[in-house]
This record gives C-alpha cells, sequence and structure tokens, in this order.
C-alpha cells in the first residue's frame, strides 16, 4: 500500500499471537509511503520475560521487525511510565527511505 505520510501503532501489536504479531509489524510498516513516518508506542518487556500475561508486551527483538520490514529507525525510547508500580514501554519512530 505504501500510502501514508503518518501511521501510528498504539498497543495494538501486543494484542496478537504468533505469527499474526509478527505479520501485523509487516503489514503496519507497509502502510507507510516513502518518506513516511510510523509512530510505535507499546508496553515492552526483557528477552528473557517469557511470561504471556495479556496483553504480552514487545520485546527489543520484536519492534525491531520495523527495521526488519524496510523501516529506519529514528528515535527510540524505552521508558517506565507514571503508574504505580510503573509499566515499561518503548516509543519508537521509524521512516521509510524516500
Amino acid at each position: 500500500m505504501r500510502g501514508f505520510d503518518l501511521v501510528y501503532e498504539c498497543n495494538t501489536t501486543q494484542i496478537l499471537a504468533e505469527p499474526q504479531r509478527s505479520q501485523s509489524i509487516e503489514a503496519i510498516a507497509e502502510l507507510a509511503a516513502p518518506g513516511g513516518v510510523v509512530l510505535v508506542s507499546c508496553r515492552s518487556r526483557e528477552p528473557d520475560d517469557h511470561s504471556l500475561a495479556f496483553p504480552v508486551p514487545l520485546d527489543r527483538d520484536e519492534i525491531d521487525g520495523y527495521r526488519r520490514a524496510g523501516l529506519v529507525e529514528r528515535e527510540f525510547d524505552a521508558y517506565d511510565d507514571h503508574q504505580d508500580p510503573p509499566v515499561p514501554h518503548f516509543f519508537a519512530v521509524y521512516e521509510r527511505p524516500a
């Protein structure tokens, strides 16, 4: 498709199981036009955290699926929100090369 200048993904992928999980990342990336930006906001987890508590947060390798789908990572932030207790999150900005 590659027809959108801006795509915003917030917490959708983490409700999916494989293979739909990685397929959704590829499909979301495919929406960005050349020069377009994909913003991703989601809960995060460490790679060795294999709990399946719903929703299942993304680990770094999973969110890197946007790069594997041809996007360039422009910004990446791993942070804890202000809930009690804090919940870890990722926020990333990807761009499709023009």
